[in-house]
């Protein structure tokens, strides 16, 4: 089912990026609830945007990951649903090239000038949230060699390590440092590397600040430079907000998605 929340994502990504075309790739094959329905109309008023079902075994075929899928490893993972979304992932920007976005963020600013890139989140970790791989050589190389650390190193009792796991050791070795903080653009030979404010202005420990009253302009002062704020779903899944509310997060829906966000009841969630 869709929710508000992911619908939202979509939103602000169309809204923001009017130039881009945006995918919505659902890989379930159920019955889309009614509610579903009604945010996939309002998503698809917008021009750019573009819902599409991905079929496993069909989308998996004459790709790096191929025997890989077949052989069941994910079906192992304790996070099967989680870790095919890391997956899937990396093999689409692999396959298309582009931007790819979870769909606990907002998109606050436009993103049609970014190529090749990543995001910083905090001391120890590059984030698999927001990131980009073009078509260029360099685009194609990042994608091939996330691609292959997941088939040779997937494991499945780990939550991270086939997501933010993944873009992190690569952009080690690329950019021959162990250290998150010496990972720069220059370093990285063209690799454009953000700083967290940029895609994760609240650190994950922090995720009630997009949810509280208190310390709403400290929050809103933190998000000033993002270009994506994102929320940090494993988290903050199950935290509701009355559309009438002013908490930071309802202030960012209401300004981004505002289709989604009026038709969503009396509750954003």
């Amino acid at each position: 089912m869709l929710k508000s929340r992911q619908g939202c994502a979509v939103e602000s990504a169309a809204r923001m990026n009017p130039n881009m075309t945006v995918y919505l790739l659902l890989v379930s094959r159920s019955k889309v609830p009614n509610q579903s329905t009604k945010f996939f109309d309002q998503l698809e008023s917008y021009p750019n945007v573009r819902i599409r079902c991905v079929y496993l075994d069909k989308y998996m075929e004459n790709t790096p990951l191929e025997k890989w899928y077949k052989r069941g490893v994910w079906k192992e993972s304790q996070w099967p649903i989680s870790h095919m979304s890391d997956v899937l992932r990396y093999l689409t920007l692999w396959k298309y090239g582009g931007i790819y976005l979870d769909l606990d963020v907002v998109v606050t600013k436009s993103l049609e000038d970014l190529k090749n890139f990543a995001g910083i989140q905090d001391e120890e970790t590059v984030n698999s949230a927001v990131i980009g791989f073009d078509c260029s050589p360099l685009g194609r190389f990042m994608a091939y060699r996330c691609i292959h650390d997941l088939k040779m190193n997937f494991r499945g009792d780990s939550w991270a390590h086939n997501g933010p796991g993944v873009i992190t050791r690569m952009l080690q070795k690329f950019c021959s440092t162990k250290k998150i903080e010496e990972l720069t653009t220059k370093r990285c030979h063209g690799f454009e590397i953000f700083s967290p404010s940029v895609f994760y202005p609240i650190r994950y420990e922090n995720w009630t600040m997009y949810f509280k009253d208190e310390e709403k302009e400290r929050t809103i002062e933190l998000m000033k430079e993002a270009r994506v704020i994102h929320l940090w779903n494993k988290l903050s899944k199950y935290k509701e907000v009355p559309v009438e509310s002013d908490v930071p997060y309802a202030i960012l829906a209401r300004r981004h998605c505002p289709r989604v966000f009026y038709n969503s009841g009396t509750i954003f969630r």
